[in-house]
């Protein structure tokens, strides 16, 4: 393994290629929630029964994410990657036809989130092996942009798409996309050993007999994370939904406009790190500021949510980017403080695995809330999460100090 800080040609392909696999990914994963708003409307089905596929997705590529761990000790990663694509590029290629029966398209969807789940953790296996800690760190990132430029792509495409071929193209050019890269996959990606692949630098600390991991301290951040996993995917999600039915824009501008979330939430990722760095050295005082921040926003927006679409659009934006910016803290940077366990692998994917029973929470719940009690109690709902989120994290700070400065160290 190449120590040095530059990287050498090898390693920026296998980045470049580990990156172009997750935004193949995304544009595989959040096509259908970027064009639910037109898929309902076009189809008579209803925003409420169309959402099941995405409460299904979100299931399944959860429960997924620890499957996958656990078959990435077993399977090579290139393997895994190759099948999870295929059977995309299939869920993709049937979806469109399966518009006549909703647990049909529910039941390819699922199977498309449990096919997307084969893709993080041996991406995460084949880094890890091939790459120095301090290089791996800053080429999680660099992959991490990837699915938001896919999803930026996702949200500029596909209105032009429905306006000149409908919606069901979307779904075949994925597919497309998902079977080329399943091929470049079996032919590029480097063959790794299904051995164990050797820990960073930094989690190499022998398992320790006296640790203990404070059950409801860690259960508080599980929770904390599902919070963060209900409005980072539902305001993404359904933000679209929400501009055309306050503003009566069209299904095209109302998903076009689910561009500048994405690209705000690139940006959140250097600035939380710099405040998780420079400012911040409680983990859960940072979390606390960004959920307090998104709490800010939600209320302000419950008071104006049908007064001004730039104020709407830029207020919701400013949600999605505090909960990417918590997602970067809470499962990116806290694993690293349980390497004594010597299961930081396991925790890393259970942690991000809470992401998404909120995002399974969020793709029918907010639906539903906002049939019944509007978008004004739909976003009333977005500040209460945000404020029990940010009181929680409040709560577990003098735990995590001493927590993160003692019994980790």
């Amino acid at each position: 393994m190449n120590n040095s800080r530059k990287m050498s040609a090898n390693e920026k392909m296998l980045v470049f290629l580990c990156s172009a696999i997750y935004f193949v990914s995304y544009i595989t994963r959040i096509n259908y929630a970027a064009i639910i708003v037109e898929f309902a409307a076009s189809t008579g089905l209803g925003e409420e029964q169309a959402s099941f596929a995405l409460t299904g997705l979100a299931i399944f590529y959860g429960a997924g994410q620890l499957l996958s761990g656990y078959l990435g000790d077993k399977i090579k990663p290139k393997v895994l990657i190759s099948a999870g694509l295929a059977t995309s590029a299939a869920m993709n290629f049937i979806l469109p036809f399966s518009i006549f029966s909703v647990p049909l398209l529910t039941a390819l969807w699922c199977v498309n989130g449990l096919a997307q789940a084969m893709m993080w953790p041996p991406i995460v296996r084949i880094l890890t092996a091939s790459l120095s800690n301090e290089k791996y760190k800053r080429s999680a990132v660099k992959v991490s942009v990837a699915s938001q430029l896919a999803t930026i792509i996702i949200y500029l495409g596909a209105p032009l798409c429905i306006r000149f071929a409908g919606w069901q193209p979307i779904f075949f050019a994925a597919s497309a996309c998902a079977a080329l890269m399943s091929v470049v996959v079996a032919i590029k990606l480097p063959d790794i050993s299904t051995a164990k692949a050797p820990l960073p630098s930094s989690e190499k600390t022998a398992p320790s007999s006296g640790f203990r991991i404070p059950v409801i301290l860690f259960g508080s951040i599980m929770l904390a994370i599902v919070l963060q996993g209900i409005m980072r995917d539902g305001v993404t999600n359904w933000l679209p939904s929400y501009i055309k039915s306050e503003y009566g824009v069209s299904s095209e501008i109302a998903i076009m406009l689910g561009v500048v979330p994405p690209v705000f939430a690139m940006l959140c990722y250097e600035f939380t790190s710099f405040l998780s760095r420079k400012v911040f050295k409680n983990e859960m005082i940072c979390s606390m500021v960004l959920f307090g921040a998104a709490f800010s926003a939600a209320f302000v927006l419950s008071f104006f949510h049908n007064s001004s679409i730039a104020l709407s659009v830029a207020l919701g934006t400013l949600i999605t980017g505090c909960m990417h910016g918590v997602n970067i803290v809470l499962i990116t940077i806290i694993p690293q403080y349980f390497s004594k366990t010597g299961r930081v692998a396991f925790i890393s994917g259970l942690l991000n695995s809470c992401t998404y029973i909120g995002s399974a929470l969020s793709g029918y719940g907010f639906a539903a809330v906002s049939a019944k009690f509007g978008w004004n109690g739909t976003i009333s709902v977005w500040a209460i999460i945000c404020f029990a989120a940010t009181a929680l994290c409040l709560a577990c700070a003098p735990v995590w100090k001493k927590f993160s400065r003692n019994d980790a160290a």
